[in-house]
Formats: C-alpha cells, structure tokens, sequence
C-alpha cells in the first residue's frame, strides 16, 4: 500500500505548473502565462506601487521582487524587496525595508505552502 502511494503521488501534480503552481493578482490584474514554456507568468498592464497582491493560498507569503529586462533576467546591481504577509491579501507598499517599489519591471518569487510562482509585472 505504502508503494502505491509512492508510485501514484507524483501523478496527482503531474498537470501542475512548477513555475505557476497558484494564482496570483496584483491590482486586480491575474497573471497569466504567455508561453505555456515560459519560466514566469505575466501581469499585462502596469500596477502602482502600492497595489493589492492577492495569492490563491492561505498562511505566510513571502514575496522576493527585483527589478528585471523584459527577459525576466534580474537587473545587475539592483536590491531585491522582499514582502511578507498572511495570505490571501497583502500589499505591495509593505517591504520590509519600507521603501516604495521604484517605477520599472520586476519578476517575484512569491512562496506560499512550500511552493513558489513566478510573475513578471510593471510598477507605473
């Protein structure tokens, strides 16, 4: 019995995407993936830098943002923002250096229940 829970337990994540594994919304705006290939998802229009950051998972959210080229490649010599909140809900304005995120484009590694999604968006 305990071999055919081994076996069968990688099939029920077989159809979850590593890199996009729940949803994510800032400013209202879901993210999406452009390429089903694609390492991140994507927030089409640009959000200010106090938006809304919603998660489809409950507990704590850790979020490390950097600002990036439209590659989603980190921006040499940039600081990373790191955000925490109880999810669902959170804001982009709460870092934990207190700094306002600066206009530009960034990818996020947002973790939640021992798993991380990836998203690419814009601060206006």
């Amino acid at each position: 019995m305990v071999a055919t829970f081994a076996l069968s337990s990688p099939m029920a994540f077989a159809d979850q995407d590593p890199t996009y594994p729940f949803k994510i919304t800032i400013g209202g705006q879901e993210a999406a993936k452009e390429n089903p290939a694609a390492a991140f998802a994507v927030i089409k229009e640009a959000v200010a830098a106090d938006s809304e950051i919603q998660v489809a998972a409950e507990g704590q959210v850790i979020i490390n943002a950097v600002q990036c080229d439209d590659s989603g490649t980190p921006v040499a010599g940039k600081t990373m923002a790191v955000l925490m909140f109880e999810g669902p809900k959170g804001s982009l304005a709460k870092t934990m250096d207190g700094k306002k995120l600066e206009a530009g484009k960034y990818l996020a590694n947002v973790v939640a229940n021992g798993t991380t999604s990836r998203v690419v968006f814009n601060v206006k």
